[in-house]
């Protein structure tokens, strides 16, 4: 069995100098998390939080064509 690592023990995966804070994103096993230092790990979160609200947008969705 591996043994389970800390997110301080990493840099910053984006801006390579701050120690990690934390490994996002952490939902399921499966999924490969990198490590994060607090200020680039809530740039992400809100860059997916926008990304979901602009694919639930209704003005992003296809407008009907004007019929005669």
């Amino acid at each position: 069995m591996s043994e389970m690592k800390k997110a301080s023990e990493f840099k910053c995966c984006m801006c390579k100098k701050a120690q990690a804070d934390v490994f996002w994103p952490c939902i399921d096993i499966d999924i490969p998390s990198h490590p994060y230092c607090r200020k680039c790990v809530t740039k992400q979160q809100m860059e997916v939080m926008i990304q979901i609200a602009e694919m639930d947008s209704p003005s992003k969705k296809p407008k009907k064509a004007k019929t005669k």
